[in-house]
């Protein structure tokens, strides 16, 4: 409904039978308000330091060794 009257009034319009002064301006988008609130110049943060860890490295454990099991009946 909203389409057919925006349609009629640009024909309307078009024959000079609805003058063009009733018409408002868009009021501005709340977008282009933000970023006119918004300072001009960002403040970047300055990076921090990186920090040192120590790490100790420990001997690997050594692999389990070969255990010969002998049966007491086989003696």
């Amino acid at each position: 409904m909203a389409r057919k009257t925006n349609i009629l009034k640009t024909l309307q319009e078009a024959r000079n039978q609805e003058s063009v002064g009733d018409r408002q301006p868009m009021p501005p988008t709340a977008a282009l308000y933000l970023a006119q609130l918004r300072p001009r110049v960002l403040k970047v943060p300055s990076p921090r330091p990186r920090q040192q860890i120590a790490i100790q490295i420990e001997e690997p454990p050594q692999p389990p060794r070969v255990v010969k099991i002998i049966h007491a009946d086989s003696i």
